[in-house]
């Protein structure tokens, strides 16, 4: 069943509107990669602390808890890894997009961060059932838990972000005219701004198709 949804996947993503839009040469986008990955895992403190508990937690592993289930996690993580440089590898070929210039970005390395969510979760519980010194289990929940609490209040809710587009989409909703400038200065239903009115074509398509308007209606922004 997850191969047969990855290449509806794909199919679907050789439909893309942005396919002819966005071009560059395979090799220039292997050369964006590297630059990607550096960004995507030092620019914020995310990755680095998920990265130092899982290394942290294989060492303390390896050292003192080299049983069947010590050895099971290390054995996915050694397998995830090799998943993860695959993807790596493979990511490219999935095309080039302008709104993500350096090929990795939070939403392309959406598979790694899981795998490494689920090594973090998993040999955490293992050290925290395993660590029989009461001393060295107290450490080690403080440290757990802090790295949760700064995950915990570094994902705070934007439930209020999208009251710009919102206001544009019942402006062109209640518009009478067939091209509608839009006063509000956000994207909508795109990356960016739309300059011209000839590129929001497919846009509204979608919004009458849903009802968002009566009839199509082309619209564009300053």
């Amino acid at each position: 069943m997850f191969a047969v949804l990855s290449c509806y996947s794909l199919y679907i993503g050789s439909h893309n509107s942005f396919n002819a839009l966005d071009t560059m040469s395979l090799q220039d986008e292997y050369t964006q990669l590297p630059i990607g990955f550096y960004y995507q895992f030092t620019e914020k403190a995310g990755f680095p602390m998920i990265l130092g508990i899982l290394a942290l937690n294989a060492i303390l592993i390896r050292i003192y808890f080299w049983n069947e289930d010590g050895k099971r996690i290390i054995h996915w993580m050694k397998w995830l890894s090799v998943f993860s440089l695959i993807y790596f590898i493979l990511l490219p070929l999935g095309g080039y997009r302008i709104y993500r210039p350096h090929i990795l970005r939070y939403d392309t390395v959406m598979p790694v961060t899981l795998c490494l969510f689920f090594l973090f979760g998993s040999s955490t519980l293992f050290m925290l059932r395993t660590i029989s010194h009461i001393k060295g289990k107290i450490i080690y929940s403080i440290l757990i838990i802090s790295v949760l609490l700064i995950f915990t209040r570094a994902d705070e809710p934007r439930f209020r972000e999208n009251a710009c587009e919102r206001k544009a989409l019942h402006a062109l909703g209640t518009s009478p005219d067939s091209i509608v400038f839009l006063q509000q200065d956000c994207p909508v239903m795109s990356w960016g701004k739309t300059l011209n009115y000839k590129d929001s074509g497919q846009n509204a398509e979608v919004l009458a198709y849903w009802g968002v308007t009566k009839v199509k209606k082309l619209y564009f922004q300053r």
